[in-house]
């Protein structure tokens, strides 16, 4: 919970720092928060409904 606390209290002080006014510095980092959240879960959607191994290589076959 302390991690959300401060990312919201930073992305509200950018916001104001580059000219946003009160209401909208407030709702900057909701809005931010929640593109990446819905993001993150149409990624995992779309890693969901392919097959784990769609004739590629494999994590045990990949060398860096």
């Amino acid at each position: 919970m302390g991690a959300a606390y401060v990312s919201y209290r930073h992305g509200r002080e950018f916001a104001l720092r580059f000219g946003a006014d009160e209401t909208t510095a407030t709702l900057w980092p909701l809005i931010v928060d929640g593109l990446l959240t819905m993001a993150t879960i149409e990624l995992w959607k779309v890693g969901l409904s392919f097959p784990r191994n769609r004739g590629g290589m494999d994590c045990k076959e990949f060398h860096v």
